[in-house]
C-alpha cells in the first residue's frame, strides 16, 4: 500500500492540467465576447441623446450612458481568459519537460556488471 503511495506521487503532473487550462480559456473568452456584444448591441440602440443645434448645426451628445455591467463583466471574463491561457502556456511546457526528462532516466534493477575476468579452468 505505501509502495503505490510513493509511485502516485511520483508520477508527476498529469496530461488534463493543460488541458484543462485550455477549455477554461476558450471557455471564458466566448463567455467575454458574448458579454461585449451583448452590450455592444444595446449601446448601438440607445447610448446618447443628441439634438441639433439649429444655429451652426452641431450635434451634441448628452446623456450618455456608462459602460455598464455587460462591459465591466466582458473584460473581466477576457481577462481570466488570458490568464487562463498563459497557465495553460505554463503547465504545457512543465508537463513536455518532466516528460523528457522522465523518458531519458532509464534504471536498472537487474543490470549486468561492468565486464568481468574469469580465471581459467586449472582443473581439479
Amino acid at each position: 500500500m505505501a509502495y503505490e503511495k510513493d509511485m502516485a506521487q511520483k508520477q508527476g503532473m498529469r496530461k488534463r492540467w493543460p488541458i484543462l487550462m485550455f477549455c477554461l480559456s476558450v471557455l471564458f473568452f466566448i463567455v467575454g465576447g458574448v458579454l461585449i456584444g451583448t452590450w455592444a448591441s444595446n449601446v448601438a440602440k440607445d447610448q446618447c441623446v443628441s439634438s441639433t443645434n439649429d444655429f451652426n448645426n452641431d450635434i451634441t451628445y448628452a446623456n450618455c450612458s456608462p459602460k455598464g455591467a455587460l462591459w465591466d463583466a466582458g473584460i473581466a471574463c477576457i481577462a481570466v481568459g488570458v490568464i487562463f491561457k498563459l497557465a495553460f502556456w505554463v503547465t504545457l511546457i512543465v508537463w513536455c519537460v518532466s516528460r523528457r526528462s522522465a523518458r531519458q532516466a532509464v534504471y536498472y534493477n537487474n543490470a549486468p556488471a561492468g565486464p568481468q575476468q574469469y580465471e581459467p579452468y586449472r582443473g581439479a
